[in-house]
């Protein structure tokens, strides 16, 4: 079992437990948040976001959360997430709960605090989880973008520093890793993860930059070879920035994701991965478009994706936002001398519809 420091994180996670347990004599402040698609593919071209078949389904992009906060003293405060949802995101899959975050904050003052416990890695700034209490402009971030970070959470300890309008993390801890490409299966298990991350805003623009250094343990299936054993060593660089005036609303981000490894094993030597979003606001109405893009160098072999997905958003009230859209998705790829049978061809394309909702409560 991975160790951090002294700990290995099931003894993490069972300190986070005593630690959350006050809570339940506390006084628990709550809410929740929850989304509801039905998605159908128009095609059955492959491409990531599509069902495996034209079926209309809605476990994939639905999910419905619960989130819990109490004061413990006045200078700790707990909080925990659970999230129902698919765990891989495949049709008609049956819903898990988890836990994505459980950990207490201690402020040492108004400006420096520290985090123990179950953690949101906080590399990117879009994230579905990361959000609380108010509603997302997008029906989803990019999964050309996620799929990039092989992991959301962590299980151990963060420093927060705040003064003015910038805001510094350093965390470290574990987590759980799991890596998919075109040419092989990789499977990650537990592993350390280093990270820092800066934010500032500036006016009314929010500027993120982001460092993280992962070191999976990794099981890798190479030309029909089971059970190759490799050690992760992956720098991953973010930058982020947010917009909003006025009616207009833009979202930029791009991840760079370095694989230091002497066996490739299809996790890719590097990865780019960039998205844009911009929204219009017209009374409840925003329509918007998003554009979102990757880079893969696999083995000798180039992969380059893209997709446009245009959407529009009718905010109901404070709490409920309707969504409609529509995504055409691209990819280009050279050809494959592994000979993986999962890729057909040069070129394929596959788009998607998109209808559901958004609420909070």
């Amino acid at each position: 079992m991975r160790k951090f420091g002294f700990f290995s994180s099931k003894q993490i996670f069972f300190l986070i437990f005593f630690l959350i347990t006050p809570m339940l004599k506390a006084n628990v402040e709550w809410s929740g948040f929850g989304s509801f698609y039905l998605t159908k593919s128009m095609n059955e071209s492959y491409f990531i976001e599509s069902a495996e078949s034209t079926q209309t389904e809605f476990t994939r992009d639905s999910f419905f959360g619960l989130n819990l906060s109490s004061s413990l003293s006045d200078k700790m405060r707990a909080n925990a997430q659970f999230v129902a949802k698919t765990e891989t995101g495949s049709p008609n899959e049956n819903f898990d709960l988890a836990a994505k975050w459980a950990f207490v904050t201690y402020g040492l003052n108004n400006k420096f605090y520290f985090t123990i416990g179950r953690q949101l890695i906080p590399f990117v700034l879009a994230n579905e989880y990361a959000s609380v209490g108010f509603l997302l402009p997008y029906r989803k971030i990019p999964s050309l973008f996620t799929q990039t970070i092989p992991f959301s959470g962590f299980d151990g300890l963060a420093l927060d520093y705040k003064v003015g309008s910038s805001h510094i993390i350093l965390y470290g801890g574990t987590a759980n890793l799991s890596f998919s490409s075109e040419i092989t299966d990789v499977e990650g298990t537990e592993g350390n993860v280093l990270g820092f991350t800066y934010r500032r805003s500036v006016g009314l623009l929010d500027v993120q930059l982001g460092y993280l250094h992962s070191e999976p343990d990794l099981d890798l299936t190479i030309d029909g070879v089971e059970g190759v054993q490799a050690k992760g060593n992956f720098n991953n660089y973010s930058l982020g920035l947010q917009w909003k005036r006025n009616n207009n609303l833009i979202w930029i981000e791009g991840i760079n994701r370095v694989n230091h490894n002497e066996v490739d094993g299809g996790i890719g030597k590097t990865l780019n991965s960039a998205y844009l979003i911009y929204g219009y606001t017209m009374d409840n109405w925003m329509p918007r478009l998003t554009y979102s893009q990757s880079y893969w160098d696999l083995d000798g072999v180039d992969l380059f994706e893209s997709a446009i997905e245009v959407g529009f958003n009718y905010k109901l009230g404070e709490q409920i936002l309707f969504k409609a859209d529509y995504v055409l998705h691209n990819k280009l790829q050279d050809d494959n001398p592994l000979g993986a049978s999962t890729v057909v061809g040069n070129e394929k394309s596959g788009d998607l519809v998109s209808l559901g909702v958004d609420f909070i409560f």
